[in-house]
């Protein structure tokens, strides 16, 4: 009997070891929250995405594509984007409408700063940026589709972000989008669709796109998130 129930002790000890770690991996998988869970990561991993695009569009305008496709591009970017965050974030009517708010809140910073450096002759838009496709309204003109871009990728810009105001994520958001919004009027200026003149030059639109993006900052957790 005594060693009937050695056996018997063995067994089950010998057992546990085949259970322990199937049940330490079933704990791991629950304790794992995927991006479509967490709202914080999902936005982490989109920023990071939008770098790594941005930093290959950078790459291909200068090499592969030619560069007077950058306009179409950044639209399509951009719907892209936007119907990604529909899709994954399935927001509701009201951030929609926020959302849309934003997007019509960029365009028209956008509408205003390009009109306005071309009033003081700081810059003009040239060949195709020129010809077509553009918004003609008397004497304030802009290419329609980087407004549309504007637009478009200010809704999406606004889902993306975290709900609650992250110092650390809205830094690196203001750092990316200032670096990769100066480095992409340098590659409208190779395409030859841009010109800088006298008083203008690289720092100066980085500080432009500094100021911008931290309005927009502003406007989406002061205002349309009051």
């Amino acid at each position: 009997m005594a060693s009937r129930a050695k056996a018997k002790k063995g067994r089950v000890s010998a057992a546990k070891p085949k259970g322990a770690p199937r049940r330490a991996v079933a704990a791991a998988a629950e304790s794992m929250l995927t991006a479509e869970e967490d709202p914080r990561l999902l936005s982490r991993l989109t920023l990071l995405s939008i770098v790594l695009l941005f930093s290959a569009y950078v790459f291909i305008f200068q090499s592969i594509v030619p560069g007077e496709l950058v306009f179409t591009v950044l639209l399509l970017s951009s719907a892209v984007w936007f119907a990604f965050e529909i899709i994954v974030r399935k927001p509701t009517a009201k951030e929609v409408a926020s959302a849309a708010l934003a997007g019509a809140i960029l365009t028209a910073i956008f509408f205003v700063y390009e009109n306005a450096g071309t009033h003081f002759g700081l810059w003009t838009f040239e060949g195709r940026a020129v010809e077509f496709p553009l918004l003609n309204l008397g004497d304030f003109i802009a290419p329609t589709e980087l407004l549309g871009a504007c637009f478009i990728g200010g809704a999406a810009w606004y889902f993306y972000l975290p709900k609650k105001f992250e110092a650390w994520h809205s830094a690196l958001d203001i750092f990316s989008f200032t670096v990769y919004g100066a480095v992409g009027e340098f590659v409208l200026q190779s395409a030859g669709l841009l010109l800088y003149h006298p008083g203008w030059g690289f720092t100066a639109a980085v500080a432009s796109y500094f100021v911008i993006c931290v309005t927009m900052h502003a406007v989406r957790y002061g205002v349309l998130d009051r």
